[in-house]
């Protein structure tokens, strides 16, 4: 499954966020722990608030970052 960036990119905005579809947090991204706003998102349903879906299998790290860097250069 494809990821994209992290939850944090959506500031101002409430939302809630479902981990392997199990809902882990409500309210604003600003105000979200700093767990939460470094996960990598996998889907985003526009609805009010707005759903973020993060699944575990689907993870991203800022290696694996860097490693699609170098392969593009």
């Amino acid at each position: 499954m494809r990821v994209y960036g992290k939850i944090e990119n959506f500031r101002l905005l409430d939302v809630k966020v479902f981990v392997d579809d199990v809902l882990k947090y409500e309210g604003r991204v600003d105000d979200a722990p700093n767990e939460i706003k470094q996960l990598y998102y996998s889907k985003v349903v526009t609805a009010h608030p707005i759903q973020i879906y993060v699944y575990s299998s689907a993870t991203k790290t800022e290696e694996s970052d860097e490693q699609v860097s170098e392969e593009l250069i």
